[in-house]
């Protein structure tokens, strides 16, 4: 009797967890902006306390998935991708479809080097589609099939699946990691359904495609809402095609159900670019950038060079300029190096850039014709200058070592 209470309170514990963590991300999650809703969920869940454990994570997806379909029925100009992103966000991906997939092109959001379309095409008979996709080697794959299927398989849902299953083999043989995407069959209007009744079979087909996503790892996109929440009728006059409005909020959708980055990229390059480009340096003293550079065991594995070495190889003196940070590889057949000078004006940094320059094309005319691996190593050597600093760094993590320094100053 003792067992059974002690299980009975073992399965209480993750319900418990559950609505705990439930309630914290309710309360914490940014830009919720809405209190009532926030306390309306709370209260959903306080009430999931003496359900099963099965019971209450089924709730706790019918209430997150609740969220997201309010989520997009509250799409604004603010939430929604513009042009350019749009482009960044599915560069390197493949959208395959028929009519209502092709008018991404027709629109202008995409271009065919990502839309594989076809008006008319069943998921039968995109067998052309999916080799293109394949040929493409896309980073995602997105399937946007069935409003032509429809009149095709009528009631036959399973039919649907089946053939639908034969194309998701097809790439999953072929690009075994890479992640596929199916779109939900959208709603149709009834003045649709009454003039073709085989159109009333959507949601079949969409309850198909669910359990089919969760057969063959997929993941199941359903836009349902975006035309069932918005406050214009999104809707073509034939009940089942969809303007163009509606392709920034499916496009923003679908990049946000995969996790497709936009503005981060973004920042990223322009950082880097700055990063790399900008000619301007924090005064930043050598001590302290020698420091941090010899946390990296690949650099003090070298040999710490001197004063001597440094007019040898760089053809500068030591108090001539305001410090130097010089390891070396200690045989000579070997290329491995890395040499920090910081100069005392530009003028002067610009000099030692010159030496550095001088020094890497000495060293390629020593290996030249018979070093392939010193030489592959100097081809991608990197040397440079950022305000009063020059650098010169070769090896196998010649450019993480650029990043680090750069990063410094």
């Amino acid at each position: 009797m003792k067992n059974k209470d002690f299980n009975k309170l073992l399965l209480l514990i993750p319900a418990g967890l559950i609505l705990v963590g439930s309630i914290v991300f309710l309360y914490s999650r940014p830009g919720s902006g809405d209190d009532r809703i926030c306390q309306e969920n709370v209260a959903k869940l306080q009430k999931l306390e003496n359900a099963d454990i099965a019971q209450t994570e089924q709730q706790l997806q019918n209430l997150k998935k609740s969220e997201e379909d309010d989520s997009l029925r509250n799409m604004d100009s603010s939430t929604v991708l513009d042009d350019v992103q749009i482009r960044q966000a599915f560069a390197g991906s493949v959208i395959l479809g028929d009519s209502i997939t092709n008018s991404i092109v027709e629109y202008g959001y995409l271009d065919t080097d990502v839309v594989v379309a076809k008006l008319g095409l069943s998921v039968a008979g995109a067998d052309e589609q999916i080799a293109t996709a394949i040929s493409l080697n896309p980073s995602h794959v997105f399937m946007a099939f069935g409003s032509n299927d429809l009149e095709i398989y009528g009631a036959d849902s399973s039919g649907f699946v089946a053939d639908y299953k034969k194309q998701i083999v097809k790439i999953q043989e072929a690009l075994p990691d890479i992640p596929i995407y199916i779109n939900c069959i959208l709603p149709i209007t009834d003045a649709a359904i009454e003039a073709t009744p085989d159109l009333a079979y959507y949601s079949q087909y969409n309850e198909g495609l669910i359990s089919l996503c969760q057969e063959m790892g997929c993941t199941f996109i359903d836009n349902s809402a975006i035309v069932e929440g918005s406050s214009e009728d999104l809707y073509e006059p034939d009940g089942e095609h969809v303007i163009q409005d509606y392709y920034p909020k499916w496009l923003t959708h679908m990049a946000q159900a995969a996790g497709l980055q936009t503005g981060l990229v973004i920042l990223l390059v322009i950082y880097l670019t700055a990063l790399y480009s900008s000619d301007n340096a924090r005064n930043i003293p050598m001590d302290q950038i020698a420091q941090s550079m010899e946390k990296d065991q690949a650099i003090i594995a070298l040999n710490k060079e001197t004063r001597a070495d440094l007019k040898r190889y760089y053809q500068t003196e030591e108090r001539d300029i305001d410090g130097f940070f010089f390891y070396k590889a200690s045989s000579p057949m070997a290329v491995e190096e890395i040499c920090i000078m910081k100069a005392k004006d530009r003028a002067q940094a610009q000099i030692l850039l010159e030496n550095a320059q001088a020094h890497l094309s000495s060293q390629k005319n020593v290996f030249e014709g018979y070093g392939t691996d010193q030489m592959a190593l100097l081809n991608n050597a990197a040397v440079g200058k950022k305000g009063n600093y020059v650098y010169y760094m070769c090896g196998a993590d010649a450019h993480s070592w650029q990043h680090a320094f750069l990063s410094l100053i």
